[in-house]
């Protein structure tokens, strides 16, 4: 077995890595680190990256930082840290998902009218291309290779168990800054980074749009110190009583709980009630891989189940009202959506296998769009990102992405099962896991760039620990 990290690189060939090429390797890693921390500062800020602008911005920021990565690495005689041959599952799937993106734009019509051609409302309607607006497609996969590029430096800078630790740590503290920052807007003028609000009144949105949105980026950062105060505790029932605490224990585990209390009253005060619940679902994945680790200490389970349920209780009772009360909605908005998910569905059983663009779910919504869905209002979305990419990718293309987080869900299990030292972060991969897709089943979070990036980043690096062991040649 070889272990991949900073101190024990892969060479490109049989020849002795020198120290400069290693040293050199754990600047550029830690430089690549910086610039991914910063990215990820800077994304929730322009209301959550919503906009073509930011779109644009930040696909040129992680473009560069790829490329000026590879070609750096590509003057050391050492390998990756994360050779890509261990990632050829999700780096196929991804290759054949952006693929048909291209496909979509490609003026096929020109070639065979069936493949661009439907029929709505009994009309045949006739493109050149089988995306319904390419513009938007164009854009969509812009934003994918945004993930992608993300995708693979996380994985390659966060090897080394010290620095993956700094980049967790790194995204904790941003997310709990945007936080407060939400807990502030609110309480002064209740607005959206100074501008006035148009919508979700009332709630807590942070530098988001959507009550939605923000409440699934605080719920990812409310999984991260969930899991930091578990491991503490986990240090501490597995140090010998004679030996006393553990340096530190006791304080971080404080920390760390406070910083969850805090994000789950936040996303109390967003009002969203399927945040609240992924919040808790999460939350009771990692309990549930906590309590595996510490079942013989039934007081270190009790302490840890008592935080978590006064956590929520606390957040019932200094944010509960409102959520509450569109509890009370949920009825009616049930109906709305299952009207709005019939509708969806009619859509995607008009062009099953093409799709009708990747990101033209707004223009190909109109053709079925009717009665009893709301004409007043813009369905921009699907409300579900499971129907929205299968009506635009189609059945096949569209269920790839959902192939690679099973895939990587079952490695983060599997990973988890050998109780190694990386089990952290795998929790939190499959945590986040949890919650991302329970609330896409609902919704569109993981459409907001903002949460896709530090989905992503989560993910890659949970990804990540489960190839350190594996043998490469």
């Amino acid at each position: 077995m070889t272990i991949l990290d900073d101190s024990m690189p892969m060479p490109r060939s049989g020849r002795r890595q020198s120290e400069s090429d290693i040293a050199a390797r754990k600047s550029l890693n830690r430089a690549t680190m910086g610039a991914l921390i910063a990215l990820l500062a800077l994304v929730p800020l322009p209301f959550g990256a919503v906009h073509a602008f930011s779109w644009g911005f930040f696909a040129l920021y992680t473009g560069a930082a790829l490329t000026l990565y590879m070609l750096r690495m590509s003057t050391l005689d050492i390998g990756l840290s994360a050779p890509l041959a261990n990632m050829r599952v999700s780096i196929a799937l991804f290759a054949l998902y952006c693929g048909y993106l291209v496909l979509q734009m490609a003026p096929l019509g020109w070639i065979n009218t069936g493949l661009t051609s439907f029929v709505a409302n009994g009309m045949s309607i006739e493109s050149a291309t089988i995306s319904v607006a390419t513009n938007q497609t164009a854009l969509m996969l812009m934003r994918h290779l945004t993930y992608g590029a993300l995708f693979l430096l996380v994985i390659q800078v966060t090897q080394n168990p010290a620095r993956r630790e700094v980049f967790l740590n790194a995204i904790l503290t941003i997310i709990a800054i945007y936080c407060l920052q939400a807990l502030v807007s609110l309480q002064t003028g209740d607005t959206v980074l100074g501008v006035t609000k148009r919508a979700y009144i009332g709630s807590a949105t942070g530098p988001f749009v959507n009550r939605n949105s923000f409440a699934t980026f605080l719920a990812m950062g409310a999984m991260i110190a969930l899991v930091q105060a578990g491991r503490n505790l986990i240090h501490q029932t597995e140090r010998h009583p004679h030996d006393g605490l553990v340096p530190g224990a006791i304080s971080n585990s404080v920390l760390y709980g406070v910083a969850y209390l805090v994000l789950v009253g936040v996303v109390f005060a967003t009002n969203s009630r399927m945040g609240a619940f992924c919040t808790l679902a999460g939350s009771a994945v990692v309990i549930a891989i906590i309590i595996g680790r510490v079942v013989r200490s039934l007081t270190a389970v009790i302490v840890l189940l008592a935080a978590i349920f006064g956590s929520f209780i606390l957040a019932l009772v200094l944010f509960g009202e409102q959520l509450f009360n569109r509890l009370v909605e949920v009825e009616s908005s049930t109906i709305v959506r299952s009207d709005l998910y019939e509708q969806v569905m009619q859509l995607i059983a008009m062009r099953p296998w093409l799709g009708f663009g990747g990101g033209a779910f707004e223009q190909a919504f109109q053709i079925v769009h009717q009665f009893p869905v709301s004409p007043d209002l813009r369905w921009d979305r699907a409300h579900n990102s499971f129907l929205s990419l299968w009506s635009e990718m189609g059945l096949i293309a569209g269920s790839l992405p959902v192939l690679v987080f099973v895939w990587i869900g079952i490695r983060l299990m599997r990973a988890l099962r050998q109780e190694g030292p990386e089990w952290p972060i795998q929790a939190v991969g499959l945590a986040v896991l949890v919650v991302a897709g329970l609330h896409s089943l609902v919704d569109f979070s993981l459409e907001i760039q903002a949460n896709a990036v530090f989905f992503v980043a989560l993910i890659a690096m949970a990804l990540g620990t489960t190839f350190r062991n594996e043998t490469t040649r």
